[in-house]
């Protein structure tokens, strides 16, 4: 929140960030998003029940769901269509601050 606030970026409320809490063989999943009209506050949302909150190791089927998991959420984190992670947060916040590091602007 403290680099979306810097940025100009805070904002955004459409951004949906996933989260991960691996125990042993289970993968516990949580959504985390930004809260309007809070200073610093983020709402995480979760576990996730079903066959998307819970993905585990032990059985070979497992491992397929846990992998399809993953390949879906590098996919979210890459998506060039400014929805993702990276283009819809992250690239931005990055180069507004390497933009004002090289200002001589950096405030950090």
């Amino acid at each position: 929140m403290q680099l979306a606030r810097r940025v100009g970026h805070a904002d955004r409320s459409g951004l949906v960030e996933p989260c991960f809490a691996i125990v042993g063989h289970d993968t516990h999943v949580y959504f985390a998003y930004m809260a309007l009209g809070e200073r610093d506050a983020v709402h995480v949302l979760g576990p996730e029940t079903g066959p998307l909150g819970l993905c585990e190791t032990r059985s070979v089927s497992g491992i397929f769901r846990a992998l399809r998991l993953w390949r879906n959420v590098i996919r979210y984190g890459r998506d060039a269509r400014s929805e993702g992670f990276w283009s819809g947060f992250m690239g931005l916040v990055l180069r507004k601050l390497v933009g004002d590091i090289n200002k001589g602007n950096s405030g950090l």
